[in-house]
């Protein structure tokens, strides 16, 4: 069984998150040992989650053309050979009870009043016997939330000063002492490691730049294109 149960990755925007969320959850869905495997898209809304959701649906239609192997409904992919099924939830904890995830992902973790949407799928874990939970999202701008606490035990598993060898943690963001704006080109990699491929180094520098002539900008482009965690 998998040693890694839990996933934090802290990524800029337009770095192919939902892309990547997509396959790891067709994945799971077919692939990972798991009879009525139950794989969970989660965030902050129905239209975010739905977006993970699209893509999925979408890898379907191109894999699966004439729906042999994959049964695709409005919010659910069901894949009968194993009875497993793929779908939406809300991100109303209250209305989460009863499920038995396998495998599930909360998108934009930053956005979350609270955890006890990640908290209650979690718990739902408990029969399984290998699950995997993973929290993906760009940075944010409260420091007291859910998401900025898990981080901060996150940092501290990277520097060493605690144990979790279950915990992956990819975090993308500049240095504390770079200066994006007077050397973005050196340090935008540093928080899109998909540059140039789904983000383009031009369209960061004119942000930057615009930021530059409009202060007003500034956080928004430090928090959501260079990751850094803001008030």
């Amino acid at each position: 069984t998998r040693v890694t149960r839990t996933v934090y990755i802290e990524i800029g925007r337009k770095n192919g998150k939902s892309s990547l969320m997509a396959a790891l959850a067709l994945y799971h869905l077919v692939a990972d040992g798991e009879q009525n495997a139950q794989v969970i898209f989660a965030a902050n809304s129905a239209k975010q989650a739905g977006l993970c959701f699209e893509m999925s649906y979408n890898y379907c239609s191109t894999i699966d053309r004439k729906g042999k192997f994959f049964k695709r409904y409005r919010d659910t992919i069901k894949f009968p050979t194993t009875k497993s099924k793929l779908e939406v939830v809300s991100a109303d904890a209250n209305r989460l009870d009863g499920l038995n995830a396998s495998f599930f992902i909360c998108d934009e973790l930053h956005e979350a009043p609270n955890g006890k949407v990640w908290n209650v799928l979690e718990s739902s874990q408990g029969m399984r016997q290998q699950p995997l939970a993973i929290a993906i999202t760009t940075a944010g701008f409260n420091r007291s939330s859910f998401c900025y606490s898990m981080r901060s035990n996150c940092v501290e598993v990277l520097m060493g000063k605690k144990q979790d060898d279950s915990t992956i943690i990819a975090i993308y963001t500049v240095d504390k002492d770079d200066d994006p704006f007077s050397e973005v080109k050196n340090v935008m990699k540093k928080a899109n490691p998909n540059l140039n491929i789904s983000v383009k180094e031009e369209f960061i520098e004119q942000q930057v730049n615009q930021a530059q002539n409009n202060p007003t900008q500034e956080v928004s482009v430090r928090t959501k294109l260079l990751n850094q965690w803001l008030d």
